[in-house]
């Protein structure tokens, strides 16, 4: 079950930046030339902006086709660490998903980025 809010007005694009934004989820740059996932909508009656780098945006899509959940924006962390347990962290997460070992280093600020 999605505890997302769903937006009254939506819009999503591709861009290629044209300078320097932060990505809403990792918290790191997005780089002029780089490809990134650009959401605006209106929730709640409150319009709102968010751009998600490609690393991030590979985590949502594969964390909602996973679990079948959504992870609001700005809580992609939040979402996948809810699927933690003692004895069960990121690294055995990304142990069992070793395709996104990067994104989840990224994400989780355990790598420098590049």
């Amino acid at each position: 079950m999605c505890d997302c809010v769903t937006p009254s007005a939506f819009n999503e694009k591709i861009r290629k930046a044209i300078k320097k934004h932060q990505c809403c989820e990792c918290d790191q740059n997005i780089n002029a030339g780089e490809t990134y996932q650009y959401c605006s909508g209106v929730w709640d009656g409150v319009p709102d902006s968010y751009k998600t780098c490609f690393s991030c945006l590979t985590l949502r899509e594969n964390y909602t086709s996973e679990t079948g959940e959504c992870a609001a924006f700005e809580h992609l962390r939040e979402s996948i660490g809810g699927e933690f347990c003692l004895g069960y962290g990121i690294k055995e997460f990304i142990s069992d998903y070793p395709k996104y070992e990067h994104e989840l280093k990224r994400l989780f600020k355990l790598e420098a980025a590049e």
